[in-house]
């Protein structure tokens, strides 16, 4: 990443769109969504997620200490990180046919099918695509990541609106990348 980030205080805007594992994409060339091959952000058949009123970040570290005697009480001499994991929380506003496959892990929610069998669907897997704008509302950082994605939680129905939250696991993947302007 470029060493251009500008240090400021920001009110960052948060959008995602997810591209599941196998589904056909045009751009950048005719081809199917996999570990191996992501779609162009332009591409049409992204799914978007829909209006996020909050997202988070976490980075988790397994850490082992190395301890060592000196001369005869050990003391922490060192720290090896042994496992690292990022996952990205979204918080939906707004219902979609994505979310009505993650919460009920159904088969993939179509037009013109109106019946689908509850849990006999497999976990999603596939490219999102997180961008983030600032409170000027210019681009702050752009992420594309293969991930797991799924329903965090319950689907809460009442008198405000239904929400969902979906956690992307990020899967390690050469194609994973951050990207940002050089001016941010």
């Amino acid at each position: 990443m470029p060493d251009t980030l500008t240090t400021a205080a920001r009110i960052l805007g948060n959008h995602a769109k997810f591209f599941p594992n196998g589904r056909a994409f045009t751009l950048p060339a005719v081809g199917n969504a996999g570990p191996n091959a992501m779609p162009d952000d332009a591409d049409p058949a992204w799914t978007d997620l829909g209006v996020l009123s909050e997202a988070s970040i976490e980075p988790k570290v397994e850490e082992r200490p190395v301890w060592a005697p000196s001369p005869g009480r050990l003391r922490k001499k060192r720290v090896l990180e042994t496992k690292d994991e990022l996952s990205i929380t979204l918080r939906c506003e707004e219902l979609s046919k994505l979310a009505v496959q993650a919460i009920f892990r159904t088969s993939e929610v179509t037009s013109g099918v109106s019946k689908y069998q509850p849990l006999a669907g497999k976990a999603l897997e596939g490219w999102l695509l997180y961008t983030v704008y600032d409170q000027d509302d210019e681009l702050f950082l752009t992420t594309r990541v293969w991930c797991r994605l799924k329903a965090n939680g319950p689907l809460t129905a009442g008198d405000d609106i239904a929400r969902i939250e979906f956690v992307a696991d990020v899967l390690d993947n050469d194609l994973n990348e951050i990207e940002k302007p050089n001016d941010a």
